[in-house]
Formats: C-alpha cells, sequence, structure tokens
C-alpha cells in the first residue's frame, strides 16, 4: 500500500486536533468578551468532540506506518497547522526569522515522507 494516503490522513488528523486547539482558544476569549453568554460552553465541547476523530485518524495512520514516521509527521503538522490559525483567526503576529521555521517544519516533513 502507497504511503500517501496515510500520510493525508495523519495530516488531516492533525489538522482537525489544530481546529480544536483553535476553538478551545476561541472559547476562552468569548469567556472573557461576554461573561453572561453561554456560547463558549458550546464552542468548548464542539472543540472536545473535534478530539476524538483527530485520535482515531492519528491511530489509523499510525497502524499503516512507523512510529517513527506518524508522530513527527502528526507533530510538524499541527505545529504548520496552529501556527496557520494563529495568524488567520487570532492575527497573531510571528518575527519574520520564524518564518524560517515553518519553512523548516515543512522541510521535514517532505523529507520523512519521500
Amino acid at each position: 500500500m502507497s504511503t500517501a494516503i496515510p500520510v493525508l490522513i495523519v495530516l488531516l488528523s492533525a489538522l482537525i486536533q489544530a481546529s480544536s486547539v483553535a476553538l478551545i482558544k476561541y472559547s476562552t476569549k468569548l469567556k472573557v468578551q461576554k461573561p453572561e453568554s453561554k456560547l463558549h460552553i458550546l464552542v468548548f465541547i464542539i472543540a472536545l468532540i473535534l478530539y476524538a476523530p483527530s485520535f482515531v485518524l492519528w491511530a489509523y495512520g499510525l497502524s499503516k506506518m512507523s512510529l517513527a514516521i506518524v508522530q513527527p509527521v502528526f507533530s510538524g503538522s499541527m505545529f504548520l497547522f496552529t501556527i496557520l490559525f494563529s495568524i488567520l483567526f487570532f492575527k497573531e503576529k510571528l518575527a519574520p526569522y520564524k518564518y524560517l521555521g515553518f519553512v523548516a517544519i515543512i522541510g521535514g516533513i517532505f523529507i520523512l515522507v519521500i
């Protein structure tokens, strides 16, 4: 079996988990901004629910590839997706030289999966 599909599944797992982390951050912002609203609870619950499919997809990838590949791909992807979400949705800033780390992570993932 080609490793392309398991790698894509591990990337999807990381994307879902990074989305969950972003939702947890968003729920905390909601609680601070509108403490009387209960929307932050709903957002937090959705974030927790997203962890389950992320784990299942990660476990599937692990069943098809070695731990030495799956975990670094997952962890590196989590970094990338988390950075992207923080920039796009929370308007957080990175120092210009930190984008070099972003590119290095992409390169590392590419080297692992080829």
